[in-house]
């Protein structure tokens, strides 16, 4: 390779080969000039100016002008001057270490990098030539020798007459390839094939304009258009455009081949417009006030080819600014053009309205921001329906974000929709949109109907309208009631990125700046001034119809302090805010949910009667679907504050990822973060599901969830309810996956990582039922069945008080203490003719008991504890293990291996591998099972651990390898046993081959068949 420094070749100019009829001549090719020669170099700025000399023939002879400059690898040559002969030229270049080969490119500022260039989508026609800066060349300079540059592009030849004797300005010519081909922006070169290869989707790089600024009359205008030299399969169209917005269209058919160096000449024509496109410039704000009202006064012809861009920052400081759109006595006016923002400010503004009122079907809206020193305050009169950009929406929106805040007060005696961005979106698209005001419902909000409230749009109505790839950084303050005397009517549907939804939203966010938080506190004691239903979304509200959300992440904390009001009707108190929604993602839906995350921390202070709060879903119905969520976010169900003693939910549904299901298509859905309640209503009514994935799951019968897939639902994060006081309830249920199966339904491929725990403190609260299990809670359904599902963490289930209690008849238990845990379900129902079933389950956590701790891998205060299930009525389990080590520490525990207590129950080809089994007072505790009654059956089943009593001879019940207490009519048979018990406090006994039958089971009411000795 030969350096060379300070000189460099004069350049000889190229021909551009023309031809006289629509289809170039094969014969027709590049002509070199003159030779090369060597000059001193010298580096200037580049301002290029070449342009078509002569015609000579069929050719016409590119010259250079002066200013020109060239690009030699990465430096750049200083302007030309030019004498006499313009084919020729000396470029020089100062402090240029430049090496052979070199690669040259014309003009210099199209240069971008090594290995591409830009060709500009703007280019200003010159008359019988192409517009300066136009048309590239390039060559590779391998030595001294002569050399020439080639052609990169073709042009495009119109010759254009007036139409008749009428003489019209024309604006410009507009050159597109009818298969959307790429003609400007950046271009991958190829310097020895001198060919360009397109480097960009953009839809903007997908045409080229030629500004004319030329009239039009009876003698023909010459317009050049460079494009890229290429194959236009399927031909190209040229859109000429008059100072009117007239608008002509000229097409060419498919397979033009427009070759490096060719000019395309098109026969001449006159220009007869088709249509009308009109072009607004829009540069400060009497321009856009003056605009408004004469789109609103119906000035323009053709809405649809209305075209308008914003040049400047617009200051609206002072102005009155009228919306784009209005109804009209004389015809609806709304916006159905383009409106291009071109990432211009909107400044000081102050409005009640939004810029645009309406907009059409065919409207694009696009590349607006509003700056933060704007002020907005939505009017709640009127149509109500209030965007920052558009209040009544249909057609395009994209690239717009609103940085000013929101505040709504007042009243509004209808519905009311707000939106960040859009407010009411019918059809059409709200894309890559952000909001990052905050927005405010102020205390003395009031709506008679419904509230819809969106971060990015207020609500979109139907299925044709869509929200992407769209965020919300600000913070949302709802803190309004609403007054009314239908309290069926009053909704709050609020969305950190979307209201109401009966659309789609996809790959919409909120970032960890965001929060919702939601608080009627200030208001507490107002008669009538809450909402009666409310629904709190980190992605959308509510969602019905059929609405889709996939590809979202939620990050914004989310809290509500919500206090219900007594409207009196009649005479008579009926209590608003009863049903109250919160989620990460979506407060309910009807819809399709995929791959959604949450990470911002959910909580509900609230007093409202019915709660459900989750990661992702509060609330789904039976048509929903569910699959492949994430939730990282920590969900809790708390006291509003410590003074607040009678608040808290009385029906509470609380789940990692879903709340409240009525649907079992459901998939692939993970909580990894803490899930807790600490405190509800004192009301013997209160209800508590509390679930690591799900709350409450009551789907339709005979459903299968997880059939196939692995690892289906997962819970990793801890599972805690914690009661501090003495309280009045109806039943509290933990589970690692659900709390509460209500339906017959089939689980399968369920796991649970994280610690399950339900802790209450008094006497009053063991006259209730709780139940934990490290999978299901409770199953509250005959004929379900939770099958292959594996338990990897502590399950407990505890009162410190040591009353003891006796409830036979309380449903659905059937038997003594009303507490319930178990390292896969808690409580299990069936009845005779519909069974349950527990299937191929592992309850796999197994640690050390340290003295008077709850570590145990299930661990009871009272009521009913197994490996696998608490209390099995009329349940088969089967296939099932436990190496769960187990603590029961109070007075008349059932605690089994397997069961704690088997009603009609079946154990078989099940197994027990424990380090130890221990009872800390009177504690039925069997190897297998605590209690077995008289059609119950443990078969061919082993035990292999240690079970040890703390109580005196004459103070307990006596432990069995395989049960403590069974009922004459049970049966027992076929098991093995192996490892150590201790009866009597003192007392270890080692089994052997010799005296295991005496340790089979703690009673004499029936004799076990077939049993034997394991070994070690």
């Amino acid at each position: 390779m030969k350096k060379i420094f300070g000189t460099f070749a004069t350049l000889a100019m190229v021909l551009f080969v023309g031809c006289t009829t629509d289809v170039p001549t094969n014969d027709q090719t590049l002509v070199g000039g003159d030779n090369i020669t060597t000059s001193t170099l010298t580096i200037g700025l580049p301002v290029t100016k070449t342009h078509l000399g002569d015609l000579v023939g069929d050719k016409r002879k590119v010259e250079w002008s002066e200013g020109d400059q060239i690009k030699a690898d990465e430096a750049t040559s200083s302007e030309i001057e030019i004498g006499e002969n313009k084919s020729v030229a000396s470029f020089k270049f100062t402090n240029a270490l430049l090496d052979y080969p070199c690669n040259v490119l014309y003009p210099a500022e199209m240069w971008k990098s090594a290995e591409q260039i830009t060709l500009p989508a703007i280019q200003a026609a010159a008359t019988a030539s192409f517009g300066a800066d136009s048309a590239p060349m390039a060559a590779v300079i391998n030595g001294e020798d002569a050399a020439t540059l080639k052609h990169l592009t073709a042009v495009v030849h119109l010759s254009i007459t007036a139409s008749g004797e009428e003489h019209t300005n024309l604006k410009k010519v507009v050159f597109k390839g009818k298969n959307n081909e790429q003609v400007s922006g950046d271009f991958t070169i190829d310097y020895t094939e001198a060919t360009l290869t397109g480097a960009s989707d953009a839809e903007v790089d997908k045409e080229v304009t030629a500004n004319v600024a030329q009239t039009l009359s009876t003698e023909a205008i010459d317009v050049y258009v460079v494009v890229p030299a290429q194959n236009y399969e399927n031909g190209f169209t040229v859109t000429l455009v008059d100072e009117k917005g007239h608008y002509m269209e000229k097409s060419k058919a498919s397979g033009v081949v427009l070759a490096q160096g060719d000019i395309y000449n098109l026969p001449e024509f006159a220009f007869e417009p088709t249509g009308t496109k009109t072009e607004i410039e829009i540069a400060n704000a009497e321009d856009w006030v003056t605009f408004a009202n004469n789109f609103n006064a119906g000035l323009y012809d053709s809405w649809e080819n209305l075209s308008v861009s914003v040049t400047e920052d617009i200051n609206f400081d002072g102005v009155n600014v009228p919306a784009i759109g209005c109804k009209h006595d004389g015809g609806d006016r709304y916006f159905d053009g383009s409106f291009n923002g071109n990432n211009k400010s909107i400044k000081n503004w102050v409005s009640t309205t939004p810029l645009f009122a309406y907009t059409a079907t065919k409207s694009t809206v696009q590349n607006i921001t509003i700056d933060a020193s704007c002020t907005l305050t939505p009017a709640t009169t009127g149509d109500a329906q209030y965007g920052a950009i558009v209040g009544w929406h249909k057609g395009t929106l994209k690239n717009c974000t609103n940085n000013a805040n929101l505040t709504a007060s007042g009243t509004c005696t209808d519905d009311f929709v707000l939106g960040g961005i859009a407010g009411y979106t019918v059809e059409g698209s709200i894309d890559n949109c952000t909001m990052n005001g905050a927005i405010t419902v102020a205390k003395d909000f009031s709506v008679e109907k419904t509230l819809n409230l969106g971060g990015v749009v207020g609500l979109i109505s139907r299925a044709e309208g869509y929200v992407m790839s769209s965020t919300m950084t600000g913070v949302m303050t709802f803190a309004g009631g609403a007054r009314t005397n239908n309290k069926d009517e009053v909704f709050a549907k609020v969305g950190l990125i979307v209201g109401s939804l009966k659309g789609s939203c996809s790959d919409c966010k909120t970032t960890a700046t965001a929060a919702l938080t939601a608080s009627n506190y200030e208001n507490k004691g107002q008669d009538g001034s809450h909402f009666n239903n409310l629904y709190f979304g980190g992605i959308v509200g509510l969602s019905n119809k059929g609405a889709t959300i996939s590809g979202c992440t939620n990050e914004a904390p989310m809290e509500t302090k919500w206090y219900y009001g007594i409207y009196k009707v009649d005479g008579t108190n009926t209590e608003y805010s009863r049903y109250h929604y919160l989620a990460g993602i979506v407060a309910e839906t009807d819809g399709a949910i995929t791959n959604c995350e949450n990470k911002g921390a959910i909580k509900s202070r609230s007093f409202c009667r019915t709660q459900s709060i989750a990661g992702i879903v509060a609330y789904a119905t039976a048509n929903a679907s569910i699959k492949s969520s994430i939730n990282n976010g920590a969900v809790r169900m708390n006291k509003a504050s410590v003074d607040d003693t009678d608040n808290q939910a009385r029906y509470g549904k609380v789940g990692g990822v879903v709340a409240s299901s009525k649907t079992s298509n459901m998939q692939n859905l993970v909580n990894n973060a803490y899930v807790e309640c600490s405190y509800l209503e004192n009301n013997g009514n209160v209800e508590l599901d509390l679930g690591g994935v799900i709350g409450n799951l009551d789907c339709a019968a005979n459903s299968v969830i997880g059939e196939g897939i692995e690892d289906n639902l997962v819970n990793k994060g801890e599972v805690k309810y914690s009661w501090d006081s003495q309280n009045d309830f109806k039943y509290l249920s933990v589970g690692g996956v659900i709390a509460r199966l209500a339906s017959k339904t089939t689980i399968k491929n369920a796991k649970n990582e994280g610690v399950v725990s339900l802790t209450t403190q008094t006497g009053k609260n063991l006259d209730r039922t709780t139940y934990a299990g490290g999978i299901v809670g409770v199953v509250s359904s005959n004929g379900a069945v939770i099958d292959n599902c594996v338990n990897k963490n502590m399950v407990s289930n505890l009162s410190r008080h040591n009353k003891i209690i006796n409830e036979d008849n309380l449903s659905p238990c059937v038997a003594g203490q009303s507490f319930h845990a178990g390292g896969i379900v808690g409580f299990m129902m069936g009845d005779s003719e519909t069974p349950s079933t527990i299937s191929a389950c592992h309850n796999n956590y197994d640690a050390a008991i340290p003295s008077g701790d709850a570590t145990a891998g299930v661990y009871v205060n009272r009521g009913y504890a197994g490996g696998v299930v608490g209390y099995a009525k009329y349940t088969t389990i089967s296939g099932c293990s436990s190496k769960a080590t187990m603590f029961g520490v109070n007075t008349s525990i059932r605690l089994g291996g397997i069961a704690g207590y088997l009603y009609g129950s079946h154990i078989t080809e099940c197994s027990v591998e424990t380090s130890k089994l221990l009872e800390k007072n009177q504690t039925y505790i069997g190897g297998l099972a605590g209690i077995v009654n008289a059609t119950s059956t443990v078969k061919n089943s082993t035990f292999k651990g240690n079970i040890t009593t703390n109580a005196t001879a004459t103070n307990h019940y006596a432990p069995g390898c395989v049960a403590s207490q069974t009922i004459a009519g049970a049966v027992i048979e076929k098991c093995g046993v192996s490892g150590t018990i201790v009866k009597t406090v003192g007392t270890t006994t080692t089994l052997t081959n010799d005296n295991f039958e005496s340790y089979l089971i703690g009673d004499s009411n029936i004799t076990p068949t077939g049993c034997y000795y394991i070994g070690e």
